[in-house]
């Protein structure tokens, strides 16, 4: 049994060690780089003590991959939905092979051959060894045992290195044991882990970190020793006092527990991140004279919930809904894009609504706290840290930043934080800014900073909060109350207001059969959460109300108050393409019609009206279907569109027995309605038609593009295929 301290040159190797593990140095990012393996191998652990182990080899594995003396990581099998969809499109793009599963021992035998792992650590399952055990793991080269499992690691050829059983409680962590291995640890990230989990053990063994759980002034003591603008990995406990002790020290908590880091992060260095698609101001209409309200959803600066959670579950991203509202979200591009790319690619790639999505704060961190505890040196913290916001803002294309002060949205410190954030993150629309709790104790103020260029950017609070059960705070309540409060200020208002709602993301309702909104929890029948919720508000606003992006909210925020500085900035950005129809078809198929066209350069788009003829000249409507883009795209967009059943056209005369829209294969979830059918006298000049597929049957089809402000742009005709 070996115990006690290590020596210099274990030291000197670890520090070695950590050399190799590539670390940004500050100014590009703060995450480390984990390089490419050729291959990977898959395992299940069945529990606690098997995945603590398996997190071990995967956290040596990674470390060795860096060190180009491996080229093999190690990937956890989990539930969830998203970690297979992520790790398909990992092995699509990188090309890496995937040597299929083993069991937990063999693969301790395959990296133990490989010269990965060098022994074992002991500990004991639940008590604050496995901590420790985790630390000295990493400087052993050695995979975590609990006590239970010793003799099967020895059966395995495996010898002891460290047993950290005596280590077992929060009075093991002393201020003599950290000066003796501080030296050997990484003070760029620190680990945050409850001693009865094990995910984010490999990147704390993958990069030499300090594990810690708990929330005391030995953890100050940790945060004081780390390197400023670095990141807290992982959870903690009591969450408020966590975050504050972190951003006082210039830190940030990721709450990123998130199995297979090590595999999701590999390569993406290299990787150019897509960006989203913005609002061009220039196709707003400024003068409509309406009201306008955007709602956004709360804990975007959560990695795990963000990565896992939020994508593919209805009740958030996964909700048909959340482009007819259109819903807005705060989202953690900045550190999503470096450490889980195919998150942020899929957030990308399945959005329609222009600027919806939000960076929240870098990470989750108080601003009005912003190391403060660094003895003079918070203004250039702060602006270090919005420097690197900023790179990684400008490679994502996100315009809008956000945060969450922990005390008063009007102190001098937070304001002093709006100010460098303004000045410092280029082409910034602008910030919205919640307080902890309540969310909008801003009571929709506005706080007017300056950029570089002297233009005013505007900090905007929330004014209304949904949130179940905490009625006691002025504008807050479930949709029903919410949509009421908005329509009141709206009647009341002598002007149009511009307004935005903070939904809480955990918050359930439900709905009775009469229609009647109430708070709720996750155990009542109907009991729902994140979108559909905001439906309901959305449905009970006044016709005058237009709900939008939160970035098309702020610029029209922006020219409300500064109208001729704003225009000024607008005339700078590109004038909108008109939309351009590429191809239009129309078959006939078991008796249904399937009608698709392609646009370029959709731009104000409101909907599209299709038109059925029995002679190419008079005209009738048969269906509308929505436009994808909200605001201007340069993107090619398709449309499909069926209609079923039996259709007899004779002039002008067309029956429909049914309509149904059919969509591509995200919108086929979005299922989004079409109207009655109406008589449209639209584009009242002649129309090309394309004989180039004449079959003689003398039906023919055209699209008409309806803009936002009334206009109206026809397709060719084209006749339809049987």
């Amino acid at each position: 049994m070996i115990n006690g301290r290590l020596c210099k040159c274990q030291v000197l190797i670890c520090l070695l060690l950590l050399s190799l593990t590539a670390f940004s140095q500050g100014q590009e990012s703060w995450w480390p780089e984990q390089k490419l393996p050729t291959q990977i191998i898959r395992v299940s652990p069945s529990n606690l003590a098997q995945r603590n182990l398996v997190q071990s080899v995967s956290g040596l594995a990674a470390r060795a991959v860096n060190a180009g003396t491996n080229n093999e990581l190690v990937w956890t099998n989990v539930s969830g939905a998203a970690y297979n969809y992520y790790l398909s499109g990992w092995l699509a793009r990188t090309s890496v092979a995937d040597n299929g599963n083993i069991t937990v021992w063999n693969l301790v035998d395959r990296f133990k051959n490989k010269g990965v792992v060098k022994g074992y650590v002991l500990y004991t399952e639940g008590d604050y060894s496995v901590n420790f055990a985790t630390l000295y793991a990493s400087m052993y080269d050695a995979i975590l045992v609990e006590a239970g499992l010793e003799s099967t690691a020895i059966a395995h050829g495996l010898t002891l290195k460290y047993d950290a059983r005596p280590l077992n409680s929060k009075t093991s962590y002393t201020q003599a044991w950290f000066d003796g291995i501080k030296g050997a640890l990484n003070n760029k990230m620190v680990v945050t882990i409850a001693p009865n989990d094990y995910r984010q053990r490999e990147m704390a063994i993958s990069n030499n970190c300090m594990v810690y759980w708990g929330v005391d002034d030995f953890y100050n003591t940790i945060l004081s020793w780390m390197k400023p603008n670095s990141p807290v990995v992982g959870w903690n406990e009591n969450e408020g006092p966590a975050v504050v002790a972190c951003s006082k020290y210039g830190m940030f908590t990721t709450g990123a527990t998130v199995v297979n880091l090590s595999v999701l992060s590999a390569g993406a260095k290299q990787l150019t991140p897509p960006k989203v698609t913005n609002i061009n101001p220039r196709t707003l209409d400024f003068s409509t004279g309406r009201h306008y309200h955007s709602f956004v959803l709360s804990d975007g600066d959560n990695m795990m919930i963000q990565a896992t959670s939020l994508p593919l579950i209805p009740e958030y991203w996964g909700n048909p809904d959340i482009n007819n509202v259109p819903m807005n979200w705060t989202n953690c591009p900045v550190n999503l894009s470096e450490m889980i790319p195919d998150a942020w690619n899929y957030f990308v790639n399945t959005t329609t609504v222009p600027g919806n999505l939000i960076e929240f704060g870098g990470g989750y961190q108080y601003p009005d706290y912003f190391a403060q505890s660094r003895d003079g040196d918070a203004v250039t913290i702060q602006r270090e840290f919005a420097e690197i916001v900023n790179k990684r803002m400008k490679a994502t294309g996100t315009k809008v930043f956000s945060f969450i002060t922990r005390n008063s949205l009007s102190s001098a410190e937070a304001l002093g934080a709006y100010q460098i954030y303004a000045e410092t993150i280029d082409d910034l629309v602008g910030i919205v800014a919640i307080q902890y709790i309540p969310y909008n104790a801003g009571g929709g103020n506005i706080y007017w900073v300056t950029n570089k260029q002297g233009k005013h950017i505007p900090v905007f609070t929330a004014k209304y909060q949904m949130w179940a059960d905490l009625n006691q705070y002025p504008n807050s309540g479930n949709p029903a109350v919410i949509a009421s409060l908005i329509n009141s200020a709206a009647n009341q208002s002598p002007t149009p207001t511009i307004d935005w709602t903070i939904v809480h993301a955990w918050s359930y309702f439900k709905k009775d059969a009469g229609g009647n909104i109430s708070d709720a929890v996750s155990t009542d029948a109907g009991a729902l959460r994140g979108v559909t919720p905001v439906t309901w508000a959305k449905a009970l606003l006044d016709t005058n109300i237009n709900v939008v992006s939160i970035e098309e909210l702020l610029w029209r925020l922006r020219m409300k108050y500064y109208p001729a500085e704003t225009q000024a900035v607008i005339d700078g950005f590109p004038q909108p393409l008109s939309t351009n129809f590429r191809t239009i078809t129309a078959n006939k198929i078991n008796g249904s019609w399937n009608i698709s066209w392609t646009v370029d350069n959709e731009s104000n788009t409101k909907e599209y009206i299709i038109e059925a003829s029995g002679d190419g000249k008079q005209w009738k409507e048969i269906g509308r279907q929505a436009a994808k883009t909200i605001g201007a795209s340069s993107q090619k967009v398709k449309y499909d569109f069926v209609v079923p059943g039996t259709v007899e056209i004779a002039g002008l005369s067309i029956m429909l027995l049914f309509l149904i829209p059919a969509f591509g294969s995200r919108l086929t979830r979005l299922g989004i309605g079409v109207a009655a059918i109406a008589l449209l006298a639209a584009c009242s000049k002649s129309h090309k038609i394309d004989n180039s597929t004449d079959n003689g049957n003398g039906v023919f089809i055209r699209i008409t593009e309806r803009s936002f402000d009334g206009k109206l742009s026809c397709s060719k005709a084209v006749r339809v295929l049987e």
